[in-house]
């Protein structure tokens, strides 16, 4: 198991002890005894994802304004050199932090839309999806939803979240399309979005698992109560 990458040497767990292992930089030091040569691309991908965590949790900061490279660096523990030749620039940087804060809000989202039951089962479980990614990760999910507007240069990008949880509610729904068509789904998807980027401007992101059956019925309002519907709405009422 990976347990952290630090400057181009990986920590990882085998057999109950920690070992360290090198990058393998091109040009760079020669591999000290016991390392294992591990492929560059891991390690960027590893940098890049610290930088996206680092841009998250210094947005948190009380009157934080816009990151600087010398704030993230730090925060990421990577060198500045290896910053501009990840990103190639501070807005380089601030769009992958946010494409890659959706990635891990939608992700499971779509997993959960794919997954067994009826069309309002999987609506229910895509929401308390997001929901509970909300929860678990709060400083990635006030950065997608709170503070990426204003880090991002016009146009925004499309929203990934609302786009998974939208295909959710088109695909194979029971009840044929709604006379309002797409903007009757983005309205419902706003909805959900906006109740939850309400909790976190109020640092109340640990209570969103709470109100997922209230999100699952304002998503289901408009299409009509079902007995599938309500056995979900029992469950997930149940464990909250």
């Amino acid at each position: 198991m990976v347990l952290g990458v630090w400057d181009g040497v990986v920590e990882v767990e085998k057999d109950g002890s920690k070992e360290r292992a090198g990058a393998g930089r091109t040009g760079g030091s020669r591999q000290r005894p016991g390392q294992a040569m591990l492929p560059r691309s891991f390690i960027d991908a590893r940098k890049r994802e610290r930088c996206a965590v680092a841009i998250a949790e210094l947005v948190q900061k009380p009157d934080s304004g816009r990151p600087t490279t010398a704030q993230i660096v730090k925060q990421a523990r990577i060198g500045r050199a290896a910053f501009y030749e990840l990103f190639g620039s501070l807005d380089g940087a601030l769009e992958f932090a946010c494409a890659q804060a959706g990635s891990w809000l939608s992700a499971p989202v779509a997993r959960a839309g794919r997954g067994p039951g009826s069309w309002a089962e999987r609506l229910a479980a895509a929401i308390e999806a997001l929901a509970r990614g909300v929860a678990e990760r709060p400083a990635i999910a006030e950065l997608y939803f709170v503070h990426r507007p204003r880090l991002l240069p016009p146009p925004e990008p499309p929203d990934e979240v609302m786009q998974a949880l939208a295909i959710v509610l088109e695909e194979d729904r029971p009840y044929g399309r709604h006379p309002l068509g797409n903007e009757h789904t983005e309205l419902v998807c706003g909805g959900v979005v906006s109740v939850l980027r309400s909790r976190l401007r109020r640092d109340a992101a640990t209570t969103t698992p709470a109100l997922t059956g209230e999100l699952v019925q304002l998503a289901l309002a408009c299409y009509g109560p079902t007995a599938a519907t309500d056995a979900r709405l029992r469950t997930i009422e149940g464990r909250a």
